[in-house]
């Protein structure tokens, strides 16, 4: 008998398998492999260089994430984390093998611990909320050209989200929520390391600033890739479609249903392109070559975790005195 562990990956194996095989049959899978594999070898360099680009993007917007926690690491140091890390991602069952990967790499030799696990989730936090404020701006965009009748009621739902968590956060920090916190009865001490992170999280700064900067960069980029898989696959997408297709897999991809995410994220572009009125075929060859481009990528980063010998090069006491402005 299969115990628990193994009957969830076996399911997860499943799930992936046949959303892939159910996007492949839609439009016959021989002749979109064959597509694929025609694709123009000079745009899939282009594709791949981006993703290339993307690991010291990520390593540098996270190092600026635990400095905001008061947390220093050397940037090879977290380059070469997060390279094993995104291998990780991609050759678990749960996707989120590599960010307990990134903490555990990244957990303060002094203070408190949870600053590692903090600086990791801030970096996915702000990172999704960047990708989906693009979303927003493409779906916006598009809204008001008027070929998408879907959106007369996405954007108004959306618009409306965002008028209240902004406002909501702010207020949140003018009125004193972090003390209030702190200040109630039986667990308000329990809380420590919950309201010791989010002040330090609040603390405005160029760090602060910097980190989100970096955040808006890798989410562009991630907006850019799609659209230039699209030209591969011969068709003329806007940066708008492709920023709402990008937010809507940054979405699924955190559904923890498949291997992966394998099978729900293209499952989740092609259905985003559908609905943003691109044709199926081209949508279906850009999500299946995004994800063969990643293998790749995947290899070398498990090549980084065979032979890696990487040390942190500081920690947190020797840190403070060191500037990485």
């Amino acid at each position: 008998m299969l115990s628990k562990s193994r009957l969830v990956v076996a399911l997860k194996a499943l799930v992936s398998v046949s959303l892939i095989g159910f996007l492949l049959s839609n439009v016959g899978w021989q002749e979109i492999l064959a597509k694929v594999a025609s694709l123009s070898p000079l745009l899939l360099m282009l594709s791949f260089l981006i993703i290339v680009l993307q690991f010291p993007i990520s390593s540098a917007k996270w190092q600026l994430s635990l400095k905001q926690h008061d947390v220093y690491f050397g940037f090879w140091y977290l380059q070469t984390v997060g390279c094993i890390a995104y291998f990780l991602n991609n050759f678990l069952p749960s996707g989120i093998g590599g960010d307990a990967y990134r903490v555990f790499k990244t957990l303060p030799s002094e203070g408190r611990k949870s600053r590692g696990l903090s600086a990791t989730l801030l970096d996915r936090i702000v990172g999704l909320s960047c990708l989906l404020l693009l979303g927003y701006a493409g779906a916006v965009s598009l809204w008001r050209a008027g070929d998408i009748e879907l959106l007369n009621v996405l954007v108004p739902v959306a618009t409306v989200c965002l008028c209240l968590v902004v406002p909501g956060f702010y207020i949140g920090l003018k009125v004193g929520l972090i003390k209030k916190l702190e200040a109630l009865p039986k667990i308000g001490a329990k809380l420590g390391p919950l309201t010791d992170n989010l002040r330090l999280i609040a603390r405005p700064g160029v760090t602060l600033w910097a980190f989100i900067a970096l955040c808006f960069l890798f989410q562009i980029s991630a907006v850019v890739l799609l659209k230039v898989l699209f030209i591969a696959a011969d068709y003329q997408a806007t940066l708008s479609q492709c920023a709402v297709i990008a937010a809507v897999g940054g979405i699924a991809i955190m559904l923890p249903i498949s291997i992966a995410g394998i099978g729900v994220y293209e499952s989740a572009l092609v259905g985003a392109a559908v609905a943003m009125g691109i044709d199926t075929e081209p949508a279906i060859i850009a999500s299946i070559t995004l994800r063969l481009l990643t293998v790749p990528a995947s290899v070398i980063c498990g090549l980084v975790f065979l032979f890696s010998n990487a040390k942190p090069d500081s920690k947190l006491a020797e840190a403070k005195a060191k500037d990485y402005s």
